[in-house]
Parts: C-alpha cells; sequence; structure tokens
C-alpha cells in the first residue's frame, strides 16, 4: 500500500502543489488519491490558487477490453424475451486489502454499491404488434449500462469518505433472465409489508418502528432492484466457481478443466470456461445436463493435483465477473473461445 498522505505531508509539498497547472494538478492528484486521508483533502484544497477548478478527471475504469464483451455478448447472453432482463452490479469486496487498508477505507467483506437492470427498449404507442428485434436488444444497449459505471470516482464514497480503490471493485452479471412480472410481484408485495408495519408502528405510538419503515421506503428503489436476483424467469446455465492456489497451476488446471468438459458433457462447446483473479467460472449450457452436476467436479478434482485447487463448488447464486471488464484491476476473459 502507498504511505497515506496527510495534511502535514500535503503542506510540505506546498511549493510543488502550487506552481502546477490544471492538467498537472490533475495527474498528480490521479497518482495519488488512494494515499490522500481525508482530513488531507482540504489540505491540497487549500495550497490550490482559488479559482482553480478542483477536477482531478479521475474516473473509473471498468471495461478492459470491448472485444471481449462484445464476444461475451455475441456468444454468451440469450436474448431476453418481452418481460424479461439482466441484473449487472457494482460491488467491492476487500480481500484484497491489508488490514491496514481495511480500516482505513472502512469496507465491509463485501458491498453491493449499485445495481443496473438491462432489458430491451420499450415500444412505441403505435407499436401494435411488439416484438424483439435488433433495433430493440443489441450490443449498444447492452454496453452502455456497463460504461455507465464508469463514473467519477468521487461519486461513490466509502464510510470514509474517500474513492473505492481500484483493487477491491468489481462487476457482476446475474447469469439468468430476470422476469420484470416476478419483480413487481414482490415488490407489491414488499411495499403492503412496508405499509402494514408502518400502521402498526403509528398505532402502537412506536417512534423506532415508524423510522424504520420510513427508511425502507425511502430505499424503496433499491429493493425494487436487488429483488432482480431473486426473479429469474429462465436460467441457461448452471455455474461451477472453482478457486486456485496459486497463479503457477492455472494453465494446467484450465487444461483438466477442458478435457473434462468434453469428457463428461460429450462436447468442448458444452460450456464456456470464464478466467477470474481467483480461479474459474465455468458455465454449463442447460441443454448439456443430463446427469447430476457433481460428475463434473468429481472429474476435474481427481485429475486435479490435490495442491492445485482451493475450492470448487456449484455456484448456486448465478453472479460471475463480466468478461471484458476488470476484477480487482485483472481482465476477465473466456479462455475457451476457440471451441465456440
Amino acid at each position: 500500500m502507498e504511505v497515506l498522505m496527510t495534511a502535514e505531508d500535503c503542506d510540505k509539498l506546498k511549493d510543488e502543489i502550487v506552481h502546477m497547472d490544471k492538467e498537472e494538478f490533475q495527474k498528480w492528484y490521479a497518482d495519488h488519491v488512494d494515499a490522500i486521508t481525508k482530513e488531507s483533502l482540504n489540505t491540497v484544497k487549500s495550497l490550490l490558487p482559488s479559482d482553480t477548478n478542483f477536477d482531478h478527471n479521475n474516473y473509473y475504469k471498468i471495461v478492459a477490453n470491448e472485444s471481449e464483451l462484445k464476444w461475451f455478448y455475441d456468444h454468451v447472453l440469450p436474448v431476453p424475451e418481452l418481460g424479461e432482463s439482466y441484473m449487472v452490479c457494482r460491488s467491492a469486496r476487500n480481500k484484497r486489502l491489508t488490514d491496514e487498508e481495511r480500516k482505513y477505507f472502512h469496507l465491509a467483506r463485501s458491498e453491493m454499491l449499485r445495481t443496473e437492470i438491462i432489458m430491451p427498449k420499450g415500444k412505441s404507442n403505435n407499436d401494435k404488434n411488439y416484438q424483439i428485434t435488433e433495433d430493440n436488444w443489441n450490443y449498444d444497449i447492452f454496453k452502455q449500462k456497463i460504461y455507465a459505471y464508469e463514473f467519477n470516482k468521487l461519486g461513490m464514497l466509502t464510510k470514509s469518505g474517500l474513492p473505492y480503490p481500484d483493487k477491491v471493485m468489481v462487476t457482476y452479471i446475474y447469469m439468468a433472465l430476470c422476469s420484470e412480472r416476478k419483480c413487481i410481484q414482490e415488490s407489491i408485495k414488499y411495499a403492503n409489508q412496508i405499509k402494514d408495519e408502518l400502521i402498526d408502528s403509528y398505532s402502537k405510538g412506536s417512534k423506532d418502528g415508524i423510522e424504520d419503515q420510513l427508511y425502507k421506503l425511502a430505499h424503496f428503489n433499491q429493493h425494487n432492484k436487488s429483488v432482480h436476483a431473486l426473479s429469474a424467469s429462465r436460467k441457461p446455465y448452471i455455474d461451477f466457481d472453482m478457486d486456485i492456489t496459486e497463479e503457477k497451476y492455472r494453465d494446467e488446471v484450465y487444461s483438466v478443466m477442458r478435457e473434462k468438459l468434453n469428457e463428461v458433457f460429450g462436447s468442448y462447446s458444452a460450456g464456456f470456461i470464464v478466467e477470474t483473479t481467483g480461479g474459474f467460472h465455468t458455465l454449463i449450457k442447460k441443454e448439456y445436463l443430463k446427469f447430476n452436476p457433481q460428475k463434473f467436479i468429481d472429474a476435474v478434482l481427481e485429475a486435479c493435483d490435490a495442491k492445485w485447487v482451493k475450492e470448487f463448488i456449484k455456484n448456486d447464486n448465478l453472479f460471475i465477473p463480466i468478461p471484458g471488464t476488470y476484477q480487482y484491476e485483472t481482465p476477465i476473459i473466456i479462455r475457451n473461445k476457440e471451441d465456440h
């Protein structure tokens, strides 16, 4: 971790900072943003001329490789039907931080920061025979939602008032199509529950109960988005999540997984092997599932050296890092593209 920069440290750099033009300062701030403490931020501003525009132009970089992102869209994501959508979310996980950094940034183990719902464009009032076509569902619609996460780092701060460091950030997609009908039903159910509990709290004169329900109402929109993960309409894949013990074993593990994919399911194209920072996610197409999927796990583990694999499980939550984006500053890719 870069040494934390206190207000006193910034003051010592006064002669250096005050002579910077805007572009020089923006570069300096971008290079030091993760080290500047909350208290020293005002000191940095005070060292600049009063007419200086404090715009450090420091944005999150989400997309690592747009060709990879498009390949994922073209080959992996089924076209949603009317009333279906995809859920993506920007998250932060503290496992890449040292104990000192966790205290500094005040990060929980895992934080879901912002959720986006991606669906085909709606029909016009004059469109009586609405169908999903290239005009209302295409790559541009999908990628706009991903690029929307490339916002200014001051637009999302930790509990300590600091930008989230890049090495904790990941963008997930829920690998099921969501039913908007189910989401609406769940939201109505949730709203009625809040209403009933609010009336009950008023009747009992419970100030804490009233405040609790009003808080839920204020965050109702967040619930509307998060409920998508519980409202699948179709699950085209099952997902196997593997953590490897060390990076030096990655190629050996991949070779085993690819061969067992063909051996167990009868085709190299039975699934997509997504390479992540910690190992792999393997998405198996539902049409190849004719037996207990545990057979694939057993076959891979039997063929791997015990020291290669930390954990290999069926991932029931179906969230994976999006290929073509960064996970903890590492690009996510689909390793077996040549098989599809």
